[in-house]
């Protein structure tokens, strides 16, 4: 098994932004994306850049 150099914090929030890009590009729909998970448009767009 490969060893992770991010910590465990670090390795949540990197699955956590993963999980906002797959749904919204999925849905195509930033403003459902940010109410389901509780985030600003701000958030999203620099999430996504």
């Amino acid at each position: 098994m490969a060893e992770s150099h991010f910590s465990a914090e670090a390795q949540r929030d990197i699955k956590r932004k993963l999980r906002i890009l797959a749904e919204g590009a999925e849905r195509r729909k930033a403003s459902y994306t940010c109410r389901r998970f509780g985030i600003s448009r701000d958030t999203f767009y620099r999430v996504e850049a």
